[in-house]
């Protein structure tokens, strides 16, 4: 979410986390169809496919992506950059990197709405666990 925060304008955020956490729940579940087979094939197999196919999806980030609009080279060029950064309500992208360098961890650690959050996160990720496992 936080890089979406800085890539996507306010009013198609929505839409894009829906995207990418549909694409996590079909993967895991792709995952589960594809993998059996492979093993079926040779064990080390899985490992390999998925691992390639993680290999792949890091360089072409690496080679494409940018933490901001602000510091990716064709999206300055092309001015893209600037329409981006008034569609959102990110704040600018130095900003809010400083900010997030001076967070000391023990201090969000004390904030009740970290807990909160930890706690939904391990409670979904239990419950999707068991669904994937029925």
């Amino acid at each position: 979410h936080a890089l979406a925060s800085f890539w996507v304008p306010t009013h198609e955020k929505s839409f894009l986390v829906l995207f990418m956490t549909s694409g996590q729940d079909l993967g895991s579940v792709l995952a589960n169809v594809v993998s059996p087979r492979l093993a079926e094939v040779k064990t080390w197999l899985v490992f390999a496919f998925w691992g390639g196919l993680a290999a792949l999806w890091f360089l072409g980030f690496t080679a494409l992506g940018a933490s901001a609009p602000e510091v990716h080279g064709s999206c300055r060029a092309s001015g893209e950059a600037s329409w981006i950064r008034n569609g959102r309500r990110a704040g600018d992208f130095e900003e809010v990197r400083q900010m997030r360098e001076s967070m000391v961890p023990r201090r969000l650690l004390r904030e009740p709405c970290v807990w909160a959050i930890f706690a939904g996160h391990v409670g979904v990720n239990y419950m999707w666990y068991v669904l994937l496992s029925w």
